[in-house]
């Protein structure tokens, strides 16, 4: 079942239960179907790209070799180094060379895989918001097809991406034990990449359980780094420390676009529009939802004045109640036999409080006459707060009283 189609109170549209998304087993067919579409752009893009890799593709690559078919840590087997700015993509390249005995083949498997899990993971967020499978799409048509990042095949860069997008999910879905693990993951792949756990922290729902977060993603990667000190004599790649200011002449990071714009604009521009995109995509949801959460609290406040007035309008009755009074003090015998009322008497008036013993005391009734029933008007009954001030109580508590 969708998320998007039934929530877990039976209501239609999406839901962020993360309860709900917990129980989600198997995954939805939609996940499926766009995890198929990405790994198929993965194999289409790795037999394009497979007799281009560039230098430091090929730098991973004999780490990978020297692993799997040595169990060295080295760019060359009996010189053991720490090079390596990837240590968890130079593990699953060595993990899928053991069994296609090809690192190259290697690294297209893990760009098949990346780009599957890039697939299912914005899959995943696309359901909790209710977004249609074509989105998730098109996120992962971007990715593979954008001029820079196919440029990086053999690197850690795919699966940098992929694994960003699963930080997104468990946030999305409010999963901190799944943030952590996948936040150990991103300083594995880079240890730079911890800026985007950093990042996923800002979320309510995972800053809540931040303790959680960085404890799993701890327990995570800090084995690999006791080990890098242990054994090869640096916790962190010795690239890490010599890419702090690199810079080539008057080129660094922060102007190095300009440099590839200078040698391929088509493509550099292509890149620019894709990420473009994405960033104006997000500027247009955060203004949508803050609308939206304006308008849901404006129809707060109307509701919540339409509510309070019908409670106002419930406690006030209206109308008075009409007692029913038993009297015959008021009347006298006719000529007849009859009884009529007496000249200028009222036709009704307050009933006395009941004696102790449940009789009436009356002073001046008419002996024998019998009880006459007189419905008391508005303008009979008086004020009810001075009948209680005179301790006669409300006309609704002697409500039906007889007196003989």
């Amino acid at each position: 079942m969708d998320v998007a189609e039934r929530s877990p109170s039976g209501r239609s549209g999406p839901t962020t239960d993360p309860r709900f998304l917990a129980s989600e087993s198997p995954p939805a067919r939609g996940g499926l179907v766009v995890a198929a579409f990405g790994g198929l752009l993965g194999l289409a893009l790795f037999l394009l790209a497979r007799r281009a890799l560039i230098d430091d593709a090929y730098i991973t690559l004999d780490y990978a070799r020297s692993l799997a078919f040595h169990g060295q840590w080295a760019l060359e087997p009996g010189h053991q180094a720490n090079t390596a700015t990837s240590p968890l993509n130079v593990l699953l390249l060595a993990g899928f060379s053991l069994v296609t005995r090809d690192p190259v083949i290697a690294a297209g498997v893990l760009l098949v895989v990346a780009l599957g899990v890039l697939g299912w993971a914005l899959s995943s967020i696309g359901r909790v918001h209710g977004r249609p499978l074509l989105l998730p799409a098109l996120g992962v048509a971007a990715v593979a097809v954008c001029p820079l990042l196919a440029s990086t095949v053999g690197m850690e860069t795919y699966l940098a991406v992929a694994l960003i997008a699963c930080l997104a999910r468990a946030a999305v879905c409010r999963r901190p034990v799944e943030a952590g693990a996948v936040v150990g993951l991103l300083v594995l792949t880079r240890p730079d990449l911890v800026a985007f756990g950093l990042a996923a922290l800002l979320v309510p729902a995972l800053f809540r359980r931040a303790l959680v977060v960085v404890g799993v993603a701890a327990a995570v990667a800090l084995p690999w780094f006791v080990t890098s000190w242990l054994v090869l004599g640096s916790a962190l790649p010795d690239t890490v420390l010599l890419k702090v200011g690199d810079h080539w002449g008057p080129w660094n990071f922060g102007n190095g676009l300009l440099l590839y714009h200078d040698t391929y604009p088509a493509a550099v521009l292509l890149s620019v529009l894709a990420a473009g995109a994405g960033v104006l995509a997000a500027v247009v949801t955060v203004l949508v939802r803050l609308v939206r959460r304006r308008g849901r609290a404006h129809a707060r406040h109307r509701v919540g004045r339409r509510c309070r007035a019908a409670r106002r309008r419930l406690r006030r009755p209206r109308h008075r109640p009409v007692p029913l009074v038993l009297r015959s003090r008021d009347r006298r015998p006719d000529d007849a036999g009859g009884h009529e009322p007496r000249p200028g008497a009222p036709t009704g008036s307050r009933p006395r409080h009941r004696g102790r013993c449940g009789a009436r005391r009356r002073r001046g009734r008419v002996p024998g006459a019998p009880p006459v029933v007189h419905i008391a008007g508005d303008d009979q009954l008086g004020d009810r707060r001075a009948v209680r001030r005179r301790g006669r109580g409300s006309p609704g508590r002697n409500r039906g009283a007889v007196t003989r």
